[in-house]
């Protein structure tokens, strides 16, 4: 009983197998449109420079799969993610991860254009 108890309960919500995991929001990136080299290079500052607690390797492995299959990997890791999405993850030791959406997803103006000519330089190898 008590306030305590009735915290807890809502930050146990996510992971466990008690909620699906869900894919984050639609985002936009400001600015100019964001080719695929530009956000792989904003994705591996992120990883580069984020602090080095237990969790984050499962959250990288994570961030870069399906949904099904990140689900199994936080949850076999412990880890909770009180919104819902990855945006936020808790790990069995207290540590909060706040994870930017370009490290989830593709904006809403990402640059096709380059997508395809990288698909092209790649067909020709």
């Amino acid at each position: 009983m008590g306030c305590a108890k009735s915290s807890e309960a809502d930050q146990s919500q996510g992971g466990g197998g008690r909620n699906r995991l869900r894919p984050p929001r639609p985002w936009r990136h400001e600015g100019n449109r964001v080719s695929w080299i530009e956000l792989h290079d904003m994705r591996t500052t992120f990883w580069r420079n984020a602090p080095r607690y237990g969790g984050r390797a499962a959250l990288e492995a994570a961030a870069e799969c399906d949904l099904a299959y990140a689900q199994r990997i936080l949850d076999s890791n412990s880890i909770r993610y009180p919104n819902g999405d990855m945006t936020l993850c808790i790990d069995d030791q207290g540590h909060r991860y706040e994870l930017p959406p370009y490290v989830l997803s593709e904006p809403t103006n990402m640059d096709r254009g380059a997508i395809n000519l990288i698909g092209r330089i790649l067909r020709r190898r």
